[in-house]
Formats: C-alpha cells, structure tokens, sequence
C-alpha cells in the first residue's frame, strides 16, 4: 500500500489477498467481524510497516485491542490488567454501535463502520520515514 507514493504496507502476498477482500467485505456477525480485525492486523502490524509510532497510535490501538479479545488469552494477568482488556473491547462497541454487545448484523457494521473511519483518519496523518536500502 501507497501513502505519498511510499510504499507502506509491504506487498506480500497476504496483504495483497487482504487489501483485495476488504472493499467488498461487509461483516454480519463476530465471526467475520472477528476475520475483519485479523486482516487488519496482518496489514498494518505484520508487515514491516515503516510508519512511525504505531504502538502509540489511538486509531490502531483499537485494532490491537480488540485482537487481543479475540486471539490471546486475556484472562492471563493481574485483575486490573484483564478488567481493561475486557473494558477496552466494551469501551469501542459502546462508541461505535451504542451497545456493549454487539446484537445484530447492523451493529456489526456500524463497528466495521466506525473502524474504518478510524483507520482514514490515521492513514490521513500518518508520517512516514524512508528507510535506507
């Protein structure tokens, strides 16, 4: 992927598998929503990504923290640890579909929906740092 003719997300064959599913994919159930934040994670976290301080980040943290729910043991830790993880998952489907659990397809998508203006809104600001050959 292309931000400023600088290559951003390296074009391996997953991500470019991802980047042509994603215009056409419309989540109807945790499940696919569960594929969607995968996808989004292998683009902008598993790629050599040269964009400058993702981990800080708030657009992207969201898509951090809701894989997190969905694909590593968040029970693992102290209490107050897991009671954030599980309140940083809440925390965006409340502000996204007015819901702390997702009920419907319409839900779903306003989720899928409020993500993807997240990640314009990231994608809009982002720097970029050249890296040397």
């Amino acid at each position: 992927m292309l931000v400023n003719q600088i290559e951003v997300v390296k074009p391996t064959t997953n991500s470019m598998e991802i980047v042509s599913c994603l215009p056409d994919f419309v989540v109807d159930n945790e499940t696919d929503f569960k594929k969607l934040i995968d996808w989004l994670y292998k683009l902008f976290w598993d790629n050599g990504q040269k964009i400058k301080s993702y981990a800080k980040n708030k657009e992207l943290d969201i898509i951090n923290a809701i894989r997190k729910y969905y694909y590593h043991d968040i029970e693992h830790g102290e209490i107050k640890r897991i009671k954030v993880k599980y309140d940083d998952v809440k925390k965006v489907f409340k502000e996204a579909c007015q819901k702390n659990i997702p009920e419907n397809a319409k839900d779903w998508q306003k989720i899928q929906e409020f993500i993807y203006d997240k990640l314009i809104q990231f994608l809009s600001c982002v720097e970029i740092k050249e890296i040397e050959s």
